[in-house]
């Protein structure tokens, strides 16, 4: 499904390929279950821009917990939870900038992997 990353697919860089109607995979952990008023949020704001497709515990934690296919790899933000974060996720998805708050929220550890 997705390929393995290459060493540092993502620091550093603003300008990224996002699929025209990317799935965005919302982890729905007990963690994340918890800031279900933040995953509301989350969807509503995604709502026209991409599908969203639930997914099991990514055992990150730190809620919301987003995912997305950028470059052909998946690539993992956690906390995406305030306004600006939900702004530069819709804005990846929009216009494939990664703003560099959204690049401080990736999961590295997690890049390329769906559990």
């Amino acid at each position: 499904m997705f390929h393995e990353p290459e060493a540092d697919t993502i620091p550093g860089r603003t300008a990224v390929s996002v699929p025209q109607r990317a799935a965005v995979l919302v982890c729905q952990g007990s963690g994340c279950h918890k800031k279900a008023k933040l995953r509301k949020k989350l969807v509503a704001a995604l709502e026209g821009v991409a599908d969203v497709q639930w997914v099991r515990c990514q055992k990150v934690c730190k809620g919301p917990v987003v995912g997305v296919g950028i470059d052909g790899t998946l690539e993992w933000f956690c906390r995406v939870k305030d306004e600006k974060s939900r702004r530069a996720f819709v804005t990846l998805l929009t216009k494939g900038k990664l703003k560099k708050r959204l690049r401080k929220q990736r999961v590295a550890r997690l890049s390329g992997v769906l559990r």
